[in-house]
């Protein structure tokens, strides 16, 4: 069973996911109601198989974050500073969360993955309310992957893997593609960003030396299912 440590900011009709979260058997669960704070962090994790940050929404307005799974982005900063621990691999479910790879890619090993919204999220996460506490979160994750209904240039799931130098996010949400993206999320009823939006999340990443990389559907899914896989056993 994989170790893991879960913060979940909990909605009013997040009855089941949080039910469905504690069968994973986290060796640390931490939930929140309440839109403005992040639930403190006072554990030393060590080295653990998955962090995963899900339930709330993040923004990005006048060229930076403004906001992190519903906390404002100084108390976000603020939380990610206090946490104290590795972990192969991070999940952050939460709009626009790839704007905050910098903050998180210091957590993982060479070769840990950060799995991040480039842009508004589609709460793929959510796909891990399964009742299933026998399966790895690398498995479960595939499952959404292979699930997610055209995966393709509109979708915001992006991966980033840890290296000594030179950090690459991959994203269908990017490159030449991008207009088209937003095009087809618009059609299925999605909310959209927009394309100047999005070029300066490219932008504030560059900060951080992270090169943002347009990746196709089918190669997207199988980086995000090789690395999960392979880092969360």
């Amino acid at each position: 069973m994989s170790s893991k440590a879960i913060v979940l900011k909990r909605n009013n009709s997040d009855a089941a996911k949080l039910k469905a979260l504690q069968q994973l058997a986290p060796q640390f669960l931490v939930e929140y109601s309440s839109g403005g704070q992040l639930a403190a962090l006072t554990n030393n994790f060590g080295t653990l198989d998955y962090l995963l940050v899900t339930g709330g929404h993040g923004d990005f307005v006048n060229k930076k974050p403004s906001k992190f799974n519903d906390a404002d982005i100084v108390s976000a900063k603020k939380w990610i500073s206090n946490v104290k621990g590795t972990f192969k691999a991070i999940i952050l479910d939460t709009c626009f969360s790839s704007a905050l790879a910098g903050s998180f890619l210091p957590f993982l090993p060479n070769g840990g993955c950060l799995v991040c919204a480039h842009g508004t999220a589609e709460g793929w996460a959510d796909g891990f309310v399964t009742g299933n506490n026998t399966r790895t979160i690398g498995e479960l994750l595939a499952d959404v992957i292979d699930n997610f209904a055209g995966l393709g240039s509109f979708a915001s799931v992006s991966l980033a893997i840890k290296k000594p130098i030179n950090q690459v996010l991959y994203t269908g949400n990017g490159g030449a593609d991008r207009k088209v993206g937003l095009d087809a999320r618009s059609n299925m009823g999605m909310e959209v960003d927009t394309e100047l939006e999005l070029k300066e999340v490219d932008i504030y990443l560059a900060r951080d030396r992270i090169d943002v990389v347009a990746t196709k559907s089918d190669a997207l899914k199988k980086l995000l299912k090789d690395n999960i896989t392979t880092t969360i056993v």
